[in-house]
């Protein structure tokens, strides 16, 4: 019997390396994998709440960990049994049923996968049949840490909020981060005032180091920028 689920990742068959805690932002608790994969889907979760569909509060139907089992048909564990996938508002987006999201919808939950860098599937691509609620780990342990570590956590740590995208009118104690670090290590080009505020100067030189990285040029703040900034 196999030891990994679809992804592979290692399986979980009791309540040893997972975590229960509430997706940031909401009261709904999902058991899934600790740290970096906690991490990185509470991202997804969070921001699915936000951008794409409330999380539903009565209806008790998002799913992370269950105890390993085949996927039906197969002799492939399902990556639940991992603690690496999740379903979100299931009753909604009944399995095998396409269309269950708005065209916004499914633009925002693209946008949200590209923010988490390749690190998370969306059964909404499956070629056979759909399965819109359900999303999945879909990298190596090494990159998923990459990409938790970018979100502003790290293997083993989970934190219960989430840094979100920086872009023009942010404030805070991140904004600041961000300029001290241009101005530590891009000194050629960044002179910023590290005031904590995100505004036209702090822009226009996030643009200039995203072009400068190779890195989609929009002048937010988001994983991957992160990430190439060393935060």
């Amino acid at each position: 019997m196999s030891d990994v689920s679809q992804n592979g990742w290692t399986l979980i068959w009791d309540s040893s390396g997972l975590d229960r805690s509430p997706i940031p932002g909401t009261t709904r608790t999902i058991e899934l994998r600790a740290g970096a994969v906690r991490v990185v889907l509470d991202y997804l979760c969070a921001e699915f709440h936000d951008r794409v569909e409330a999380l539903d509060e009565g209806q008790r139907d998002d799913w992370g960990w269950a105890k390993p089992v085949p996927i039906p048909g197969s002799s492939i564990f399902s990556n639940h049994g991992s603690g690496t996938a999740v379903d979100l508002n299931a009753t909604r987006h009944p399995w095998g049923e396409r269309g269950t999201f708005g065209a916004a919808q499914v633009a925002a939950i693209e946008a949200i996968l590209l923010e988490l860098m390749g690190t998370v599937r969306w059964g909404g691509h499956y070629t056979g049949k759909a399965d819109e609620m359900h999303f999945e780990i879909n990298a190596s342990e090494s990159r998923v840490s990459e990409v938790a570590t970018a979100l502003g956590g790290s293997r083993g740590d989970v934190p219960h909020s989430r840094p979100g995208l920086l872009s023009l009118g942010s404030t805070g104690s991140q904004v600041a981060a961000v300029q001290a670090r241009l101005n530590r290590d891009y000194p050629r080009y960044s002179r910023l005032e590290v005031d904590g505020y995100y505004g036209p100067s702090t822009e226009a030189v996030v643009r200039e180091f995203q072009l400068r990285s190779g890195l989609s040029v929009d002048g937010v703040v988001g994983p991957e920028t992160r990430l190439r900034l060393g935060l």
